[in-house]
């Protein structure tokens, strides 16, 4: 520990050892930073992803003269399952048939929305 604390007080290693330091977190912070960007744009594009098939979805419904349609809720949690089977690579079509099985049970515990009160 005192070899240490010796080697701190020599000028010329205190110096490396500042620059190093300098030159080293502004990189890591920077780096954190470009990461945590990356993440929240990735969330983002898979949010709007879901939701622009949601909302196709729901509208192919009340255009197509179908009396009642599910509720977005249920075209927004089934658009998120399949993305995320997709994301994991678990998309299958046993796991596709799960899925559109879980949305017949969601739809079916949904109050039915009528279509004209629909804009």
């Amino acid at each position: 520990m005192d070899q240490f604390l010796a080697l701190l007080a020599n000028p010329v290693f205190s110096g490396l050892l500042g620059a190093a330091v300098g030159a080293v977190l502004p990189a890591a912070v920077a780096l954190v930073s470009a990461l945590i960007r990356e993440h929240n744009e990735g969330r983002r594009f898979r949010a709007r992803a879901v939701i622009r098939l949601a909302l196709y979805d729901h509208r192919h419904f009340h255009t197509s003269q179908i009396a009642s349609a599910p509720p977005l809720l249920s075209f927004l949690a089934h658009h998120a399952a399949v993305l995320d089977a997709i994301e994991a690579g678990k998309l299958t079509p046993e796991r596709a048939a799960e899925l559109a099985d879980e949305s017949r049970r969601l739809i079916a515990q949904l109050p039915k929305a009528d279509a004209s009160t629909v804009k």
